[in-house]
């Protein structure tokens, strides 16, 4: 686990962007939703998301910058401007720990400082790391596959699982592609948000985020 921490902390040290598509295949009571999600991530906290269904239409839009969030849901028409901290609200509630998780992995850092809020087990095989973490407020499992290299980017991950305790919740992501250090165009972290769109709560949120491909 030391060794996974001191090349993740040089990853961090060296990472200025990192963009990635990725394929995610989500159950949740018996049902399967299948999308893409366009991840474009720079120095300075700034991080993109645009979530499309299986269809190729747009699902949704979301930028975080430092503290800051904003997403819009265009086929809703409604849109929120806020904090992260806000996504801890609703069946998001105590979560937090959780979600700063994903951010890191969505930014290429794949920082999982030790907290106190996850139980952590790694294995190394070959050039591979399995992280396997459960989390202590909810027992969520949080599982990753990494393959290392000697250059930069020392960690790229190939694959996330996510999984309730009861299993009705199960996310599977393929980073199909990724990319580290490339010129980002500034509009990728760019969102309009038409005038006509209507303001969401933050329970309206939580529940929106946790059925995007409904």
């Amino acid at each position: 686990m030391e060794q996974f921490r001191e090349i993740s902390v040089r990853q961090s040290e060296e990472l200025s962007t990192y963009a990635a598509l990725l394929r995610v295949k989500l159950k949740r009571d018996r049902r399967v939703d299948d999308f893409r999600v366009e991840i474009f991530s720079r120095q300075g906290d700034q991080l993109s998301l645009y979530v499309r269904g299986f269809l190729g239409s747009a699902v949704l839009k979301a930028v975080v910058s430092g503290d800051t969030f904003e997403c819009f849901f265009p086929r809703e028409k409604r849109f929120y401007r806020g904090l992260v901290a806000d996504l801890e609200t609703g069946s998001l509630s105590e979560s937090r720990h959780i979600i700063d998780l994903l951010l890191a992995f969505y930014r290429g850092s794949y920082d999982t400082s030790d907290d106190g809020a996850w139980r952590t087990q790694m294995k190394k095989g070959g050039k591979n790391f399995r992280l396997k973490m459960v989390d202590t407020v909810h027992a969520l499992r949080f599982e990753s596959k990494l393959r290392s290299q000697e250059e930069f980017p020392y960690l790229r991950a190939e694959h996330i699982k996510l999984e309730s305790r009861d299993r009705s919740f199960m996310a599977n992501i393929a980073i199909q592609s990724s990319s580290f250090n490339r010129t980002i165009p500034e509009e990728k972290f760019a969102l309009e948000i038409p005038d006509a769109a209507v303001v969401l709560t933050r329970d309206d949120l939580a529940d929106l985020l946790t059925n995007l491909a409904q």
